[in-house]
């Protein structure tokens, strides 16, 4: 009843052209470390965009950023608790003693479908036996190595594809290094900063250009459940940057190359289904991302 209450007088206030949280400053926190430098950017820039977008119906606002390093565990607990952070991008909520009902989810359809976009980061000396097994009868026969609990994980087991873990990401690499697996799926939006930068230490490390991986991979921001407010803002938010195409604007000078990139050579595009969503949903994401960039692959289904 008092929420039905407040709504009413929100709603009245605005319709007099007043703001029914005017005056109020309200601080947001969130994390400003995982992901590539790139990727974190862009995030950190639709947040401030999804919030801009409702300030005339709920306010000013102050992002606060927490700049520590953190385990991924650690950061999800953290924002169950809400007293470091009120919000976290993650694809999952998943975890060592988390608690899902702590949080509100938020979907942010924010990267086109790319971040189930997979570059497969692999050895000059594999690359070659990626291509001859890059289709959905034999690609099997490859072993892919992943972050150690990566909802990706789930996702590559569910279609019969085996995986080798890794307790942490920069591990990955002297492990591919020494044969440990055929190749490491990473998000084309994160995958080219990745290789140039391990390209420091390791050589020999490469890009397969014949072959990508797709599977959906939908995106969340994960509010503290003590903050429902602050969730409806986000939501309000994104689908306004959506529908008047400043969201789209704002991936295209993050990730304009990511075009001239799928032009340099057309590419078999294996789609793998994720086992965690809907038929539904699968095909949505799969749908948003071929909307741009169908031209570059060609598309094989596993199932």
């Amino acid at each position: 009843m008092q929420l039905h209450f407040r709504r009413l007088c929100a709603a009245f206030l605005l319709w007099l052209g007043l703001s029914p949280y005017a005056g109020a400053t309200e601080i947001i926190r969130h994390y400003n470390q995982g992901y590539s430098p790139l990727l974190r950017l862009y995030l950190a820039n639709v947040l401030k965009l999804t919030l801009d977008k409702t300030v005339a119906e709920y306010g000013p606002y102050e992002l606060v950023y927490l700049e520590e390093f953190m385990s991924s565990n650690r950061l999800k607990l953290e924002t169950e608790k809400g007293a470091l952070l009120d919000l976290l991008f993650s694809p999952h909520w998943n975890g060592r003693y988390v608690d899902s009902s702590k949080v509100i989810p938020v979907e942010f359809p924010v990267l086109n479908g790319m971040l189930g976009l997979r570059d497969l980061i692999t050895t000059q000396q594999a690359r070659a036996h990626i291509k001859e097994k890059g289709n959905p009868q034999n690609f099997g026969e490859l072993t892919a190595g992943l972050g150690e609990k990566w909802i990706d994980v789930e996702i590559l087991a569910g279609n019969q594809i085996p995986v080798v873990e890794a307790h942490n990401f920069d591990a990955l690499f002297p492990m591919l290094m020494h044969g440990r697996f055929d190749y490491i799926p990473l998000s084309t939006l994160e995958a080219h900063t990745t290789l140039a930068n391990q390209r420091e230490i390791h050589p020999e490390l490469t890009l397969s250009r014949d072959v990508s991986l797709f599977y959906a991979l939908p995106f969340y921001l994960y509010v503290h459940a003590g903050k429902p407010q602050l969730a409806e803002r986000l939501h309000k938010g994104v689908q306004i940057a959506l529908q008047d195409g400043s969201l789209q604007q704002l991936f295209d000078r993050h990730f304009h190359y990511v075009w001239t990139e799928l032009k340099v050579q057309k590419r078999k595009l294996i789609v793998l289904k994720n086992p965690l969503i809907s038929d539904e949903r699968n095909e949505f994401y799969l749908q948003q991302l071929l909307s741009r960039y169908e031209e570059g692959f060609e598309v094989l289904h596993t199932q």
